[in-house]
């Protein structure tokens, strides 16, 4: 009887976790295409240091961000000149503030962090109209963006990137 009172609990268990689990996807929105530009301001030069012939850049920048993400966004990033391959790669933390427009035109409104990392090839350690090839990935949010999920590419001339990918409104 004692063993039979222990399945129950467990078989009950479960399909309360089945019913919350599929009460939360109910209310999640459809994935959606995201695309748009950004437009990045002056970089700021934070740090510069050389480990052999390896050049490490640190540097911040605030631009504007057009298209599926709407709004200001601050970046920190680390540009790694590898000089003897010829070629950069970075990796930095966006801080989104804005609108995020989801499936069917609803906007939402909050911030977001996401991780970005890129490549240059050939690079140089200076700034140069060689595209980078980047991507990005939504790593948390807040206000009505807490929920949100993403990711995507993007390719960066100069100041200017273009970016697309998809977002997807987690439900709560």
């Amino acid at each position: 009887m004692k063993r039979f009172k222990s399945i129950a609990l467990l078989v009950a268990s479960f399909a309360v976790f089945a019913l919350a689990v599929s009460a939360t996807a109910a209310h999640a929105d459809a994935p959606t295409g995201a695309t748009g530009t950004l437009e990045y301001g002056e970089p700021a030069l934070l740090n510069l240091r050389e480990v052999g012939r390896t050049l490490f850049i640190d540097v911040e920048i605030d631009g504007e961000i057009h298209g599926t993400l709407t709004g200001d966004i601050h970046e920190q990033y680390t540009v790694v000149h590898h000089a003897q391959a010829g070629f950069n790669t970075y990796r930095g933390v966006l801080e989104f503030e804005g609108v995020v427009t989801g499936a069917e035109g609803v906007e939402r409104e909050g911030t977001l962090t996401l991780q970005t990392r890129g490549r240059q090839d050939p690079g140089m350690p200076f700034p140069t109209d060689t595209p980078w090839d980047m991507s990005w990935v939504i790593v948390d949010g807040t206000g009505e963006l807490e929920h949100v999920q993403g990711h995507g590419t993007g390719v960066l001339i100069g100041l200017d990137l273009t970016y697309n990918g998809r977002v997807h409104f987690a439900g709560r």
